[in-house]
């Protein structure tokens, strides 16, 4: 049958000549047989338009990846026969008219410092390849790295932090990032969850995150350009790549040409204004990378700013796509446009472009015509001098602002003194050197210097595209009218709407499957966590807090100024649905430690900075150790459209919906600043009395602290450390508190030992005990494989303030009473101190527990029935 209708096409082929393109490309089969494939590798943010770009890429390359290898002309005419008339024309004219040559996606690696947080960005990206059926793109992202003092550059490292403030481990330094809001409004809360569509739209399939097995970035870029003829394409920051040109400039060798977006004379950094107002994100984010990819003597074509703001999204863009939205891409890419246009009503053409699905564009454009750039089809392209600066004048004067010059004597990676990365280094939003309240800051760093008169002025030799192209069909010579003026935005509704290289899912198919089922306790059974015991659970969304979560149900407020970031809300949905607990309220609590908030929106990291990124760090938090994946999904799931109500707004509601005379208990498994904040906002002194007590895990007495990525800081335990303000109020509250200090959390069972308590209890499995068990096991046998996870914290440590407040008498705990201070001056070097003081503030310490006690305990309520 196959070879009948091969046949049939050959005779029409013969009956009906190929248009002249087309004939032209085959006449070219001698060129085409010594053709070398043009392999395309991605380094992204994958911020929300970053996705949209991908799937304009795929769309595009299909059918380009499934002609194998070269062809002669007639093994060219036989490949065309293999597939179905309607896609000869786009299989052939994937062509280059230079040699044959077609592009492949090789590979999709991932900037870690940027909009997007890794745990998130790594799982997105291997839904979205399992949607559109290429499983085969390797994907990388992290790395546990680092970069010594005297700038000796180890392998793997992860990208977390600038480069000119990497040092061993995966935290540092946010004097950049802190411009990218972490919550909502186009913040990183926003981009992790990409507005709630994420878990609405995209299927899971096989590949996910795995501790301990994740490929990291400098791996994948490494193995994909070592060989071949290759363009790079970056849409995020630079680090990943500028790491990869510093270690292994031999590779330079194998890259035909680089695309950039980003950039520009105007900027965007629209948080910084006041302090750095020409700056643009993907070149702010780490300005000494960008300089060192530019300066790097590759090929570059450069789509700034100024050539995005001539794509604009367009209420008509939108609306011709939702006429036909004849896939999943074009669903999806409605859905998301829509949504922001919804969140953004006003101006909306103003504020968001197709920046990244652009400049894909001009580099697919750019690959097929040999990097020609006067023959690129989507934007206008001329020679210009480009460099970035990377530090303020004067140069060569040591303030305490730049990492690479320390000392009189001591230079990073050799650079020259007094030279362009001599100066002052912007330290963040606020750095006074740069600071102008209400007007226009002075700071230059990341700020793009674009020359067009090639004869003056500094920085090296750049194809920078100035604007997109008319249409064919509206250029200015014929001056008709068209809505959609520009020829990118007809290919991008195109690609999007081909039946060609789609999703292997549509709505059509998949909507008749989908049921959301809410669940609610009976309020009729039994309780098995005390009788009547009202509690409130604050948590920083940690492995150890979603443990404690599925132990201990009532009302939730989540922080994302601890050991998770703030889209881990959807994991505590996907727990409570689990437990079939939907009717259990949860607030999003703050951000920033107290103090550190510059607005509502931007703020410092004066002390997150010291949790790690990487591996037992906000990379395994986020993804709980990659089991987040194996959840249900809830019908709750974080929106842009939905209002989500705050902790305070939580806190508030379940004091006022206690009867008669019950109270309130909290349990805090992290840092206390929600609570702190409810007490400093709420002026009801009738409401707080309702606060019968308080368990705080937290603080060390008589024993060595464990925020082990601060040196100097020998004492301080994390939860303390990480709000040392918030501490401070809480404790000296007035409020029956309770401390559990890692003098007695640390004696908790090993998971080991708590994993064979769970086992002998397997007649009685639950999927809250499945769940707890495969966590458990992974912390296990990462901690004791793997040197990374040396530090990674014992969860069962955080349940046992839960298991003390619902019965502290059946454990056998011992406690007394203490004056201590927490040591809140602003000094990281001794900040999250609680030190025994008689002039201190009184509260509780458990100074001891019957461990048997607390592991039968919590495995019994594990493996209850419901």
């Amino acid at each position: 049958m196959v070879q009948t209708v091969h046949l049939l096409l050959a005779v029409l082929l013969l009956l009906f000549p190929l248009p002249p393109v087309l004939a032209h490309d085959q006449s070219r089969g001698k060129d085409a047989a010594a053709a070398v494939p043009k392999n395309l590798v991605l380094d992204t943010d994958l911020d929300v338009e970053d996705v949209l770009a991908i799937l304009y890429i795929l769309k595009q390359n299909r059918s380009l990846i499934n002609l194998k290898a070269s062809l002669s002309a007639h093994g060219f005419l036989s490949s065309c026969l293999a597939y179905h008339i309607d896609i000869i024309l786009a299989t052939c004219n994937a062509f280059d008219k230079e040699g044959g040559s077609f592009a492949a996606l090789q590979a999709i690696t991932l900037d870690s410092n940027a909009w997007v947080n890794p745990g998130f960005g790594v799982n997105m990206v291997y839904d979205l390849l399992f949607t559109m059926g290429r499983d085969d793109i390797p994907i990388g992202v992290g790395g546990e790295g680092g970069i010594t003092q005297d700038g000796t550059i180890q392998p793997n490292v992860g990208g977390y932090v600038p480069i000119i403030d990497q040092m061993l481990y995966t935290c540092g330094s946010c004097r950049y990032r802190q411009a990218i809001p972490p919550g909502r409004g186009a913040g990183s809360l926003d981009v992790d969850t990409h507005y709630g569509l994420r878990s609405q739209f995209l299927p899971q399939g096989e590949r996910h995150y795995i501790p301990g097995n994740q490929r990291s970035s400098q791996e994948v870029l490494l193995e994909a350009l070592s060989t071949g003829s290759n363009t790079v394409l970056l849409t995020g920051s630079h680090t990943n790549f500028a790491l990869l040109l510093m270690t292994h400039p031999e590779v330079k060798k194998n890259i035909q040409h680089v695309y950039i977006m980003g950039g520009g004379e105007s900027g965007n950094l629209f948080t910084g204004t006041e302090s750095n107002p020409r700056a643009e994100f993907n070149i702010f984010a780490d300005p000494f990378a960008s300089y060192q990819v530019f300066h790097s003597g590759l090929a570059i074509t450069l789509v700034p700013l100024e050539a995005t703001d001539t794509v604009p999204v367009t209420q008509e863009l939108i609306t011709a796509l939702e006429r036909s939205m004849n896939s999943l891409e074009a669903n999806y890419t409605y859905h998301m446009l829509s949504m922001l246009k919804h969140i953004w009503p006003d101006a909306f053409s103003q504020y968001f472009y197709l920046w990244d699905s652009f400049t894909s564009a001009i580099a697919i454009s750019g690959m097929l015509n040999g990097h020609d750039a006067s023959k690129n089809e989507f934007g206008t392209i001329d020679p210009a001098l480009v460099t970035i600066v990377t530090s303020n004048e004067p140069y060569g004067v040591r303030d305490g602002s730049n990492p690479l010059f320390e000392t009189k004597r001591w230079r990073k990676f050799g650079l020259e003194k007094g030279g362009v990365h001599s100066g002052h280094v912007q330290t963040g939003l606020r750095d006074p050197f740069c600071y102008v309240p209400r007007g226009e800051g002075i700071c230059k760093d990341g700020r793009t210097v674009i020359t067009k008169n090639c004869k003056s002025g500094g920085g090296v030799l750049v194809q920078v595209v100035g604007r997109a192209k008319l249409s064919y069909e509206n250029d200015e010579r014929t001056h008709t009218s068209k809505v959609l003026d520009k020829e990118f935005y007809s290919s991008f509704i195109n690609a999007l709407n081909s039946p060609h290289q789609s999703a292997r899912f549509t709505f059509q198919r998949q909507t008749p499957s989908i049921r959301e089922n809410q669940y609610r306790v009976n309020s009729s059974g039994p309780k098995r966590l005390g009788k009547g015991k009202a509690l409130l659970f604050d948590m920083d969304m940690s492995p150890g807090d979603i443990l404690t979560l599925v132990y201990l149900l009532k009302a939730i407020t989540v922080s994302g100024n601890g050991f998770a970031n703030a889209a881990s809300i959807d994991t505590v949905y996907d727990v409570l649905d689990m437990m079939g607990r939907d009717d259990v309220s949860v607030g999003l609590g703050a951000l920033f430690a107290r103090g550190q908030a510059y607005s509502n929106a931007t703020g410092d990291c004066k002390y997150r900075r010291a949790v790690p990124q990487g591996t037992s760090g906000l990379l395994d938090s986020d993804t709980l150790y990659g089991l987040a994946r194996s959840l249900p999904r809830s019908p709750r799931r974080y929106s842009g459209r939905s209002q989500l109500q705050t902790s305070t707004e939580v806190i508030t509601d379940a004091l006022r919906g206690l009867g008669g005379s019950a109270k309130l208990t909290v349990v805090a498994g992290g840092p206390v600043t929600n609570l702190a904040e409810f007490l400093t906002a709420t002026r009801n002194q009738a409401l707080k009395d309702l606060i019968e007590e308080v368990y705080v895990l937290g603080g060390s007495i008589s024993r060595p602290g464990n925020v082990f990525t601060v040196e100097e800081n020998s004492k301080a335990e994390f939860n303390m450390f990480l709000d040392p303000l918030a501490a401070e109020i809480v404790l000296c509250s007035g409020l029956r508190v309770t401390l559990l200090p890692l003098d007695v959390t640390e004696k908790v069972s090993p998971e080991k030992a708590f994993l064979n308590h769970l086992r002998s209890r397997h007649r009685h499995r639950t999927p809250e005990s499945c769940l707890v068990h495969k966590l458990l096991r992974t912390v296990h046998e990462l901690k004791t494989k793997n040197p990374a996870y040396v530090h990674a914290a014992n969860p069962l440590g955080e349940v046992m303030a839960a298991a003390v407040a619902v019965n502290s008498t059946a454990l056998g705990v011992v406690s007394k009473e203490v004056a201590i201070t927490v040591e809140a001056t602003g000094d990281v070097s001794r900040d999250g101190w609680t030190r025994v003081d008689e002039h201190g503030c009184t509260v509780r310490i458990v100074e001891k527990i019957n461990r048997t006690a607390l592991d039968f305990q919590v495995a019994s309520a594990l493996t209850a029935p419901a």
